[in-house]
């Protein structure tokens, strides 16, 4: 506290700064004349003050979306807060005797903050339903001066700092000495906790569902022959669930989430086929999707985004193109007819899907296709990069990201849609290989696998400055990543 006289009182940088990496706050400035009851003597001087602020409830609202007239950007979705002022000032009516007197009272004010319409993929009022949102309120500055005996004037600036509660949003395995388990961390990758124990065995491919509750993964856990069966972790109870049974499937090699998080479509091989089949989580009911012969393989489904729709690769004689199955009619449409696709992926409006192909000794092709036009772009790929994979749409559809290697070493590349450029994300120099990656859910990020150090480590890097964090500390042979695209 700063007391410059006896008739102004200053009180500045009272609390703390922002947390680091604070996005979502605000600063409020409220003025108030404070007039002594009639009762309570005359007041010589003012002696200190405290205020604190209580937050009495809170909820999310739609507001106006836009830029208002002071440059603040309005997202279209607001935090409202009812706040309640506890205030104590004590002043002196009589500065030889010392008497001291107190004033106390209590006001309230509304309080707003812009937040985004969806937070880490969710809802903001499922957010703070669940109390994965959080609001701390300060006192920040006090100003407070004698007007003259009867009345004091009074403004007090409060921080309002709104933040989500750090949870698991990373899976991932770990493969090392002949196994591999899986493990979930917050994003930053700290809290790291194991939820597969397996000694000589293989626990992979694990993806969060879009409920952000389960985590479907392969094991081979019950089998002997080391084929691989789907299963569902759950993050509520911490249970596994086997879905498919080795007595009917050979073993299973490919799978996705229904954009509901109820269904899995998953690609198995049984009686000599490679078809796909759908399976619900909770019923265990399954219906098979696709049939054929022998030499036709259905595998790598992925499901529509938006709607009830699942991509595939179809493989006949070693001959692979792209299909689309509407899941309410069961028909199929054909997309590609070049035989050499190698990899796709959806964009997330359910418009596009963009697809490599390569024949080979030739260079790789990425191809963008508008789904409702049925019309395609090949995008422009520098020669140096001579083979391409794991392709991926960036979650506001903005960027397409890729794997891309000349031979010797491998490279994240950001296709930007927009301005039809294409940049190296991680610039490695030497003979480096990228495992995995995914895109974090606000599209701001690129989480990676890469043997950096000899040895496989998760990293995350910024695309706005290209700053590197390492996540993890590892001896692992691989890492396979998964980002939870929804808490809620």
């Amino acid at each position: 506290m700063e007391k410059l006289s006896n008739h102004l009182i200053k009180k500045i940088g009272i609390n703390p700064c922002l947390k680091e990496k604070s996005k979502y706050f605000s600063l409020k400035s409220f003025e108030e004349v404070i007039t002594l009851p009639e009762d309570m003597p005359d007041m010589k001087e003012i002696v200190s003050v405290m205020i604190e602020p209580e937050i009495i409830s809170q909820k999310t609202i739609d507001s106006i979306k836009g830029l208002s007239s002071e440059g603040q950007y309005l997202s279209g979705k607001k935090i409202v807060l009812h706040v309640k002022l506890k205030q104590k000032i004590l002043y002196a009516a009589d500065i030889a005797k010392k008497t001291i007197h107190t004033i106390q009272n209590e006001n309230f004010q509304s309080i707003y903050i812009s937040i985004p319409l969806l937070m880490e993929g969710t809802d903001p009022k499922e957010l703070l339903k669940f109390e994965y949102l959080k609001t701390e309120i300060y006192t920040q500055d006090i100003i407070m001066k004698k007007i003259n005996n009867r009345s004091i004037f009074k403004n007090v600036i409060l921080l309002i700092d709104t933040f989500l509660i750090p949870t698991y949003q990373l899976t991932y395995t770990i493969h090392e000495d002949n196994r591999s388990n899986i493990f979930i961390a917050h994003k930053d990758g700290a809290h790291k906790k194991q939820i597969t124990f397996s000694h000589k065995h293989y626990n992979i491919k694990p993806v969060w569902s879009p409920t952000g509750w389960e985590i479907a993964f392969l094991s081979d856990r019950e089998n002997k022959n080391g084929k691989h069966m789907l299963y569902v972790y759950c993050l509520k109870d911490g249970k596994i669930k086997k879905l498919t049974d080795s007595h009917r499937f050979h073993m299973v090699s490919s799978f996705c989430w229904s954009h509901e998080g109820q269904t899995i479509i998953f690609s198995a091989s049984f009686k000599n086929q490679k078809q796909l089949f759908s399976i619900d989580i909770n019923t265990l009911e399954c219906t098979q999707l696709t049939f054929g012969n022998s030499e036709i393989k259905n595998y790598k489904p992925k499901y529509s985004p938006t709607d009830k729709k699942v991509a595939f690769f179809q493989s006949i004689s070693g001959v692979s193109n792209l299909f689309v199955m509407d899941m309410e009619r069961l028909n199929i449409t054909k997309l590609t007819s070049c035989g050499f696709i190698k990899d796709f992926d959806w964009s997330n409006n359910g418009q596009y899907i963009s697809y490599i192909s390569g024949k080979s000794g030739e260079c790789d092709q990425v191809c963008l296709m508008d789904l409702n036009k049925m019309e395609k772009v090949f995008l422009k790929i520098p020669g140096r990069i001579l083979t391409t994979r794991n392709i991926n749409f960036s979650p506001d559809n903005h960027h397409i990201a890729f794997i891309g290697s000349d031979f010797v070493t491998e490279n994240i590349f950001d296709y930007d849609l927009r301005k039809n450029r294409m940049i190296n994300v991680t610039k490695n120099l030497s003979d480096i290989k990228i495992s995995s990656f995914v895109w974090k859910i606000d599209s701001s990020q690129i989480y990676y696998a890469a043997n950096d150090l000899s040895y496989y480590n998760i990293y995350t890097i910024y695309l706005k400055d290209f700053s590197r964090y390492s996540l993890t500390s590892t001896i692992a042979s691989d890492i396979r990543l998964s980002y939870r695209t929804k808490i809620i």
